[in-house]
């Protein structure tokens, strides 16, 4: 969350600062986020989810985020939205949304069922808390940054923006590193399990046969 604020934040500043656009235009340009990061969500999370299980999920989108991250900080005066800034955003939303549908997951796959709700509520505030202390500093990393730089006002916004990026970036990759190495593979386990269809017919049968003999 607080990596999706940060990229919001200071590519407000690069597109009217940088590129001169206008409050529609950056407005329209934030799009891309929005509906990479739902249908990666919707459609290729939910199919991947159940093969891989939350802590790959994590790591994975966790990782791909931080490429997008990257990206952004290679950005120059000459640099354009579309050669630039567009692809940035695709691979930063691929990341995204594989990453919060698995976090959501996780952290509600070995709760209770009468406790998933304050799991789920547990998380989310998290998130939003995360995300409004983490633009705080960003936004300080940044100012300082451009405040410290000799050029012009352009190049300085780009200055600040490239520089505290970087932050969120690394902050990306040790989540993935506390995911990898943290994370229950219980959890992971008992998701696959549970959302694994049986093979056939006969093995359910002979499951439920079984269980009869059993009692």
């Amino acid at each position: 969350m607080a990596g999706q604020l940060s990229v919001s934040l200071y590519l407000t500043y690069y597109l009217q600062t940088v590129l001169d656009w206008s409050e529609l235009a950056s407005g329209l340009g934030f799009l891309p986020i929005s509906l990479v990061t739902t249908a990666t969500a919707t459609q290729l999370g939910s199919r991947l989810l159940p093969r891989f299980g939350p802590r790959v999920m994590m790591t994975a989108g966790l990782c791909v985020s931080a490429c997008g991250l990257f990206q952004l900080t290679l950005l120059d005066p000459d640099s354009t939205y579309a050669a630039n800034v567009l692809p940035a955003l695709i691979t930063f939303s691929v990341g995204m949304g594989g990453s919060f549908l698995a976090t959501m997951t996780g952290a509600t796959s070995d709760v209770p069922a009468q406790d998933s709700g304050i799991a789920s509520a547990t998380v989310n505030s998290a998130q939003q808390m995360g995300g409004s202390i983490g633009s705080a500093v960003f936004n300080t990393v940044a100012a300082s940054a451009a405040a410290a730089f000799h050029g012009s006002p352009r190049a300085a916004t780009l200055h600040g923006f490239t520089s505290a990026i970087w932050i969120p970036l690394v902050l990306l990759l040790l989540a993935a590193v506390a995911t990898t190495t943290l994370a229950g593979h219980r959890s992971t386990r008992v998701y696959a399990r549970a959302n694994t269809p049986p093979r056939n017919s006969s093995e359910v049968k002979n499951g439920q046969g079984s269980g009869s003999r059993g009692a």
